[in-house]
């Protein structure tokens, strides 16, 4: 089976951090359709993604957009491919080295973490 449209629905309590599923979908180049209201609004905009309120007649009605656009899935895929595993490894690093290197320089009273 093949899937057109990649659909997330979730409430305001839920809050996803970076699903593994819109990723997925994401890679997969389908256009993808989430719920305001998870904490994904930005993700799925820079994806190229279509926000829906969460009642029947927006998902509707964004559904009918995201199955008709292509550049939908193309622009999912680059955005898929900026996070992967080892970019973000990479940029996990990199905060944590700026961490160190900043408590490195800070001290008060001749203690480390001040």
């Amino acid at each position: 089976m093949a899937a057109d449209v990649f659909v997330l629905t979730s409430g305001p309590e839920a809050r996803e951090g970076l699903p593994m599923s819109l990723l997925e979908a994401a890679a997969c180049r389908l256009p993808v359709v989430v719920t305001r209201g998870a904490g994904l609004d930005r993700m799925v905009s820079a994806a190229g993604g279509f926000l829906s309120e969460p009642d029947a007649g927006s998902l509707a009605r964004a559904l009918a957009d995201a199955a008709t656009s292509r550049r939908a899935g193309l622009a999912a895929r680059a955005w898929a491919e900026t996070h992967d595993k080892a970019t973000w490894l990479a940029r996990h690093q990199e905060v944590f080295a700026d961490a160190v290197a900043r408590s490195s320089m800070r001290t008060v009273g001749g203690g480390r973490w001040g």
